[in-house]
């Protein structure tokens, strides 16, 4: 039996586990949003949003920093972000492959965002506590920074010997980072930021297990095909 067929069993199951993850994020992500209209949680949402947003804006400069910092999500950042990693690991490390991949896991992201924009259709946030422009469920800003900061330190891992727990808690500190400028704010109801944690992650989860089998398709093995007893 050659390894040539074992790797291409392992590529058709991590194939298959990375379509089965995609679909089960956007059933879950779908039902929770839904979820989150339900009267008895989007009253207690409301209660959360009117209690914590107030109390973090009469924080003395705390709304000004945040209106600069919450720039860290935007969309032309993150995608400058992005491509700048994929930049350099296409050119320095000769990974054009890998380097499409973690353009393809924002783009993935913003996608799927747009999706479930459409597909909960959720409440916005207004009013007089309401800093710039609001968003419906769930926050993209929020998970486009742990996508974004999830690949960037996926990729730097092997090099500076961070493990999986670093590199999960890299992606959800800066994500709750950028979570709590939002709600500085008034962005976001709480639950659509806390909503993102668990999205961002998953997304970082499938880029990790697309990374082998991208790494698979596009580069050549450095040694021959053996024969196994």
């Amino acid at each position: 039996m050659r390894t040539m067929i074992d790797d291409s069993i392992s590529l058709q199951k991590n194939t298959f586990r990375l379509f089965g993850l995609a679909g089960l994020l956007l059933v879950v992500t779908i039902v929770a949003g839904k979820f989150s209209l339900s009267g008895s949680v989007k009253s207690v949402d409301v209660r959360l949003f009117d209690a914590i947003v107030p109390w973090l804006q009469a924080i003395p400069g705390l709304s000004s920093f945040c209106e600069r910092a919450t720039l860290l999500g935007a969309i032309p950042i993150s995608y400058a972000m992005i491509t700048i990693g994929g930049l350099i690991v296409a050119f320095q490390r000769r990974r054009f492959g890998v380097a499409g991949l973690m353009v393809a896991a924002l783009l993935g992201a913003h996608a799927f965002q747009r999706v479930i924009i459409r597909l909960v259709d959720g409440t916005i946030p207004d009013g007089p506590d309401v800093i710039g422009n609001a968003g419906p469920y769930f926050s993209g800003g929020t998970q486009r920074v742990i996508v974004v900061f999830g690949v960037l330190a996926s990729m730097l891992a092997p090099r500076l010997g961070w493990s999986i727990r670093t590199i999960y808690g890299i992606a959800i500190s800066a994500g709750l980072f950028e979570g709590m400028t939002r709600l500085v704010l008034g962005r976001h109801w709480p639950f659509d930021l806390l909503a993102a944690f668990p999205i961002g992650l998953a997304i970082v989860m499938i880029f990790r297990l697309a990374l082998p089998v991208m790494e698979d398709l596009t580069d050549p093995p450095n040694h021959p095909v053996q024969e196994h007893s």
